[in-house]
């Protein structure tokens, strides 16, 4: 699984000025005050979830990309996408624990999930963006 963000250009170079320059790389305490108390919180954002799945079908190689597009909802409260997708998906997960509709013990595999009970469940369901 490959975990990609996409940011604004120059992005990278203030991150590796922080983190090699300054050397906030060691100071993880000093890097969360600083960002944390020197940035504005994004209330708007955008979280774009891309997947591909490449396999063989018999002998026949195939690829699947699925794309979902989340957005903040201000009946949640004041989050962002981020925020919200995450406690989103977690409240989901408890959701599906407490009516039996996945195993109770033990590892919870993300392949095993049935993924159109998280899209459509009342806590992701409202997030989607078409």
């Amino acid at each position: 699984m490959t975990f990609k963000t996409i940011r604004y250009p120059g992005h990278l170079d203030y991150m590796r000025f922080l983190l090699d320059d300054l050397g906030l790389r060691h100071r993880r305490d000093m890097l969360r005050s600083l960002l944390a108390n020197g940035l504005p919180v994004i209330e708007d954002d955008t979280l774009l979830l891309v997947m591909t799945a490449r396999g063989l079908r018999g002998r026949q190689p195939i690829e699947k990309t699925v794309h979902h597009r989340f957005s903040a909802s201000s009946t949640f409260g004041a989050f962002n996408a981020l925020t919200s997708v995450a406690v989103g998906y977690a409240a989901t997960l408890m959701s599906l624990l407490l009516n039996d509709r996945v195993q109770s013990t033990g590892l919870i595999a993300h392949h095993h999930l049935d993924t159109s009970a998280l899209i459509n469940s009342p806590y992701l369901g409202p997030l989607m963006r078409t």
